[in-house]
């Protein structure tokens, strides 16, 4: 079962950055299975992997968009990049050692930032670049 439905609230109105944040749910969702599954700490380790590197290629785009429309936030919208990267391989990391509770906090992590940075920050930076 998955853990977030793609819906439409998550949809910003740009076909390709949209069509990203559907597939940063689906990796989500799918790390959320392996938790719930109980595989091993390598599947969730291949898991976080595929998302931590989607992510990357996301937030690439994302903000070449952004340079493109100079964006005056561009800094600090890529310091939230920079530091959902880091708690992830942080995560990956801490991940191979502990059981449940880790799983737990990553998967409330990126629920919760996934969830607010496409509704209120990708929302606040992609309506300004557009205005």
């Amino acid at each position: 079962m998955p853990l977030i439905e793609w819906n439409k609230e998550l949809i910003l109105g740009f076909d390709q950055i949209d069509a990203h944040h559907q597939q940063l749910v689906n990796l989500l969702n799918k790390a959320h299975d392996s938790f719930v599954q109980g595989v091993q700490p390598g599947t969730i380790d291949a898991t976080l992997t595929e998302l931590a590197d989607y992510a990357d290629y996301h937030f690439a785009v994302e903000e070449q968009l952004m340079r493109q429309q100079n964006y005056p936030d561009l800094a600090a919208h890529q310091q939230d990049h920079a530091t959902f990267r880091s708690k992830v391989l942080e995560m990956r990391h801490s991940c191979s050692k502990e059981t449940l509770p880790a799983q737990l906090e990553i998967t409330v992590f990126l629920l919760e930032w996934l969830v607010m940075h496409i509704k209120i920050t990708d929302r606040k930076s992609l309506v300004r670049q557009t205005a």
